[in-house]
């Protein structure tokens, strides 16, 4: 109680607790005979002395309460002396250890006064945004670091294995640095780069992470995995959302995926028209960006049968019929980016009015690869088709495109063909070759 008291008149001057203390110290040093060696721990309400024994707990807390007044000095002196010589409590004495600590703050004048406002000085902060940890480098490569400090920031130091590279004075609060680096004068090298941020205070804040830089001849080509594109088969002056597909063949670490768009597009997308879709296992996607005629994608892992889809929202179709091939490049970790084995293709068709509308029961396919009526589009994404017999040549699903393949993707023979769709629309095809 007399700690608590005794901070209330210490910071605040309340006279009540001025009172208190003050009777509570007259009574302790006429019960000790002015001899604190004679404190007990614990006092009935009448001072008669409950045990025989002495700790931290309660002479740290009448050393409190006898700062009130330079009438306790003498007694204030003898009470700080027996406290700092009490050894420590052992692991039962977490209690009075945390008592005799406090209450030492406050009797040396170093416990912190929660009612005056003090300027405190903050440490100011950064982060390595690129490259990435355990990114290998091989050439010209941006270095980007957002750092911070409440009080200003003065300026910001890169290192490479504690050799400065770059520094840069600034007078902002907030700061992005990117900064081109030249690594060629570090090739077969491993090690931290290391960016330094500095307050007007002069507190500094270290970011690490570890690199490696070699050479471009010696970095491995990689051009892993599939791309499957969907839907693959468009009509002309439509609009689509286009899903890429990629599919890992092998586990990669700060992989880049760039595919080069085919020339089949109105106009090119931009960022805001990408979405990252829900994929299959756990790949981790850093960023995404459209650079001139390309998506790039960084991916700081992907194991292998890992699928992560790429969507390109509302794409308009040109008006232009053919096949258009999609270039999909990808490197691994420092690696060289080179070419998928299979790159995905989008046809674009024309198709009549009557193909198109689906409430006509009668569709004609013309197998001349002249992208003209090629075709043909239902209702539903899943149909099933019969030939004049009434035999069930196949089941579509998932798409409600069919151009006249079997289910070993060769052309039906021309003929007279009947389909049926989920909806339950039904109708007759005819192929012509």
């Amino acid at each position: 109680m007399p700690w608590r008291i005794g901070l209330d008149y210490l910071w605040y001057g309340d006279e009540r607790a001025y009172a208190v203390c003050s009777k509570i110290i007259s009574w302790l040093i006429s019960a000790t005979q002015n001899n604190v060696n004679n404190i007990v721990s614990g006092y009935k309400l009448d001072g008669t002395p409950l045990v025989s024994y002495s700790n931290a707990a309660f002479v740290g807390p009448f050393g409190v309460g006898s700062m009130v007044s330079k009438e306790f000095q003498d007694y204030l002196n003898q009470l700080y002396n027996k406290l700092k010589n009490y050894s420590n409590g052992g692991p039962w004495g977490y209690y009075q250890d945390c008592l005799k600590l406090l209450t030492m703050l406050v009797m040396t004048g170093n416990f912190i006064n929660f009612t005056k406002e003090t300027p405190i000085s903050t440490i100011p902060t950064c982060q390595i945004i690129e490259p990435f940890e355990d990114e290998v480098l091989s050439s010209t490569t941006t270095v980007k670091v957002f750092a911070s400090a409440q009080s200003g920031i003065k300026k910001v130091e890169l290192f490479y294995n504690n050799t400065l590279i770059y520094e840069t004075l600034i007078s902002s609060k907030e700061y992005m640095l990117n900064y081109s680096w030249d690594v060629s004068n570090f090739f077969n090298t491993t090690g931290t780069l290391k960016a330094v941020v500095y307050s007007v205070e002069d507190s500094s804040y270290p970011y690490i992470i570890n690199t490696a830089i070699k050479p471009q001849q010696d970095l491995p080509q990689d051009g892993t995995g599939k791309v499957k594109i969907l839907p693959n088969i468009v009509y002309k002056n439509n609009i689509y959302d286009i899903l890429f597909s990629y599919t890992a063949t092998a586990d990669l670490n700060l992989a880049e995926l760039c595919i080069s768009f085919a020339d089949c597009f109105e106009t090119l997308p931009d960022s805001s028209q990408v979405q990252i879709g829900a994929g299959y296992g756990s790949p981790v996607v850093l960023s995404y960006q459209i650079k001139e005629n390309n998506l790039v994608v960084k991916l700081l892992k992907i194991s292998k049968g890992e699928r992560v889809d790429l969507v390109l929202k509302n794409m308009t179709i040109k008006d232009t019929l053919g096949s258009f091939q999609f270039t999909v490049k990808v490197k691994n970790n420092g690696g060289v980016f080179k070419e998928i084995q299979e790159n995905p293709v989008i046809k674009v068709y024309y198709s009549s009015e009557k193909n198109l509308d689906y409430k006509n029961n009668k569709k004609v396919i013309t197998i001349n690869n002249d992208y003209v009526n090629d075709v043909i589009s239902f209702d539903s994404d899943e149909v099933s088709i019969y030939d004049f017999k009434g035999r069930k040549i196949l089941d579509l699903k998932k798409t409600n495109i069919w151009d006249a393949k079997d289910i070993n993707s060769k052309f039906l023979p021309s003929g007279v063909y009947f389909y049926k769709t989920k909806t339950g629309n039904k109708g007759i095809i005819y192929i012509v070759k």
